[in-house]
């Protein structure tokens, strides 16, 4: 998961040169929520390859195989961080941080507390749709009272599809794993 984290903040720090707020809001609100998760995807399959190929990290890979949600909850385990970083540029954003990452710690309890996967999946993408519902709310409140020059500024609703995107990644990566159970499965 450090992998995740570095991809995370090395996709969001180095590639942002090239956007400027002049761009269309569609081509801004699909990288600002896209990109990110280009690095945190493939560090996270790396390390699943990597346990099925080395012997000594075989043990991993197979209970991965058992239960592929516990990718999905890996994943939203970057959560807050990726709250804080969608926050970054907004003052007085404590209140809808600290929400929504209860909101996920809630949907994290009851993925722990259920055996089946439909049901997992369920809990993880109900903590990350209304997670993001929270941010949501709250950049458009955070928004709406900013006293910035309109130039200096993203469209709000860059800022909105922006998290809408970012949802729309996050649950496709939520319920992967039950794709990912059709998988043919080895003897080995």
């Amino acid at each position: 998961m450090i992998l995740s984290f570095l991809s995370l903040l090395i996709a969001v720090q180095d590639f942002w040169w090239f956007l400027s707020p002049n761009d269309p809001w569609i081509i801004l609100a699909f990288y600002g929520a896209v990109f990110p998760f280009f690095g945190l995807v493939a560090s996270v399959g790396l390390i699943i390859l990597l346990s099925a190929i080395i012997r000594p990290l075989r043990p991993f890979y197979s209970r991965i195989r058992q239960d592929w949600t516990q990718v999905s909850l890996g994943l939203i385990g970057i959560m807050p961080l990726a709250i804080i970083i969608g926050f970054e540029e907004y003052p007085n954003t404590e209140p809808y941080a600290i929400a929504a990452s209860l909101v996920l710690a809630a949907s994290i309890w009851f993925y722990l507390r259920n055996d089946r996967s439909w049901q997992r999946s369920l809990a993880l993408f109900a903590g990350v749709t209304l997670s993001m519902a929270v941010v949501t709310l709250g950049k458009g409140i955070i928004y709406s009272s900013l006293d910035l020059p309109w130039e200096d500024r993203f469209p709000l609703q860059t800022e909105a599809l922006n998290t809408v995107i970012g949802w729309v990644v996050l649950v496709i990566i939520i319920f992967s794993p039950v794709v990912l159970k059709f998988l043919p499965k080895t003897d080995r």
